[in-house]
């Protein structure tokens, strides 16, 4: 029974006995080689139409599945597992990309929540140190209205002694 529509299974039945195949009661092969641990081969499929080969694979952990086309002349079976080992690499290489990818998203993100709040804390502080500034360019200003006014009492202090001093005409 094909998988898609259009397509046949490569071989109909299986005439070896049951009992020494690797094929299970579903149609399952596993997947030789050193990386190919725990998938299975699902029943290959031939498209009639291009001859290429359907290749499904399902890994029994958590029934992941990855399909792949081959070309109508790759009919060896080392070559079908070398091409499957490394569809399973390569698959494996982008899970692992995909996961550093969302982890470099989530520190970004992170960064800069970090980055906004420093800031917002920046732009407080610049508001402060503003008023700071404007505080210490009023306490300047005081003190020049302090000693304005010390130089004009010390200037209406000696005006007074001079005063005193002269004596008015007729007087």
């Amino acid at each position: 029974m094909p998988d898609r529509q259009g397509t046949e299974p490569m071989y109909d039945d299986d005439p070896t006995d049951s009992a020494h195949s690797p094929i299970d009661d579903q149609g399952r092969t596993p997947v030789g080689g050193e990386g190919g641990e725990g998938w299975l081969y699902l029943p290959f499929e031939r498209d009639d139409a291009t001859g290429e080969h359907k290749i499904t694979i399902v890994r029994e952990a958590d029934g992941e599945e990855v399909r792949f086309t081959l070309p109508s002349f790759v009919e060896q079976g080392d070559e079908l597992s070398e091409i499957t080992l490394l569809v399973i690499r390569a698959r494996q290489r982008w899970r692992e990309l995909k996961g550093a990818t969302e982890s470099a998203i989530r520190e970004l993100d992170g960064a800069r929540k970090d980055f906004a709040e420093l800031l917002r804390r920046l732009q407080t502080s610049e508001d402060f140190i503003d008023e700071l500034l404007q505080i210490r360019e009023h306490q300047r200003a005081l003190d020049v209205i302090h000693q304005l006014t010390d130089g004009i009492r010390d200037a209406s202090d000696k005006l007074k002694k001079l005063l005193g001093t002269i004596k008015t005409p007729g007087a």
